[in-house]
């Protein structure tokens, strides 16, 4: 990394990890009621690369999967479509241990896009259509990401990485579309535990 001081090697982390994305979502209205409209829980996946700039401070580019696919459910009736979720983010890490300790706990803020995908086909019968239909399109968010965890020395340059995201984004409406006079709200949490590598280089 090049500074005004001159350009000083710093150490580069990369690692990937696996979780679970559980959903907090939002909902779809109409004056024929209201229905749940969100993505469903599934496992997850998650790669990063990095560095540590300074002892305390640190950032990485890091990429987030999730499988499962849109729904949208009322009364124990539910419409559901095949999908899976990509998010991009770069974000800050500020550590509360110096680069020399053992266990390094964290926080982490970042932003990012997050692309919600369809892979399955659109239903042809939507019990549920008078609050508002599943559409079989693509569609790209902005993301928000937050959370923590700590990095665990196990080897040199080897340390088990524990992690809690919260991935914010808004509801992708064009997937989640209200009929005429209705309304889509409330913003998508996919809280996501992972455990994983992370390897200093």
């Amino acid at each position: 990394m090049c500074t005004a001081l001159g350009c000083v090697a710093q150490p580069w982390n990369i690692g990937g990890a696996v979780g679970y994305g559980a959903y907090r979502n939002g909902s779809l209205k109409s004056g024929a009621g209201s229905a749940t409209a969100g993505i469903e829980n599934h496992f997850a996946l998650s790669a990063w690369i990095g560095e540590d700039l300074y002892d305390r401070w640190g950032g990485e580019l890091r990429y987030s999967f999730q499988n499962g696919g849109p729904f949208v459910e009322s009364g124990g009736v539910r419409t559901a479509m095949a999908g899976k979720t990509h998010a991009i983010h770069f974000d800050i890490l500020r550590y509360f241990a110096p680069k020399d300790a053992k266990i390094r706990p964290y926080a982490s803020c970042g932003l990012g896009a997050k692309s919600f995908v369809v892979t399955g086909s659109q239903p042809m019968i939507q019990p549920l259509r008078a609050i508002g239909l599943l559409t079989a399109v693509n569609q790209v968010k902005p993301v928000i990401s937050l959370g923590g965890g700590a990095k665990i020395e196990i080897a040199p340059h080897l340390r088990v990485r524990v992690d809690m995201r919260d991935y914010i984004s808004p509801m992708p409406a064009n997937i989640f579309t209200p009929v005429l006079g209705g309304k889509a709200s409330g913003l998508f949490h996919q809280f996501t535990p992972t455990v994983g590598i992370d390897f200093t280089i």
